[in-house]
């Protein structure tokens, strides 16, 4: 049925594009998130440029980009953190990536609004004590006017 070339040729192309936990990555598909990627990461440089994305932030978008661009364009990097990891199939390890990468945010974002509710509410009990001392002043320079 299949001659020996053809069947290296079969070999051959799976072994470069078959992952052999059941998912084919098509170049298709690389070629997109190679420029879904590179689109992440001129968009942020553009956000911070244009100051609507503080340098504070963009450094955890950048890293997003350039790892789906690594991870997403060297598809022996998915293989070896495919096998090492025990995983059935490299999408997995992508999407554990990406989970990963959203609790990161998640707790990131957390710790700064931690930080900006203790924030307001020290400026809110400090304005509350400058209110009582202005009324007090002024509730007794206007007894002393009397």
């Amino acid at each position: 049925m299949f001659s020996r070339c053809s069947f290296r040729f079969l070999l051959l192309f799976f072994a470069k594009y078959y992952d052999w936990g059941g998912a084919i990555v098509s170049p298709k598909a690389r070629i997109f998130i190679g420029m879904v990627s590179v689109l992440l990461i001129l968009f942020i440089v553009e956000m911070v440029r244009r100051r609507k994305l503080r340098e504070e932030f963009s450094w955890l978008w950048l890293l997003a980009g350039f790892t789906a661009l690594v991870v997403g364009e060297w598809y022996g990097l998915q293989l070896f953190l495919t096998r090492i990891s025990g995983a059935v199939s490299s999408l997995s390890i992508i999407f554990f990536l990406s989970i990963t990468f959203l609790m990161a945010v998640c707790i990131h974002m957390a710790t700064k609004i931690s930080l900006l509710m203790t924030q307001v509410k020290n400026l809110t009990q400090e304005l509350s004590i400058l209110q009582n001392e202005v009324k007090t002043r002024s509730a007794s320079s206007s007894q002393s006017a009397r």
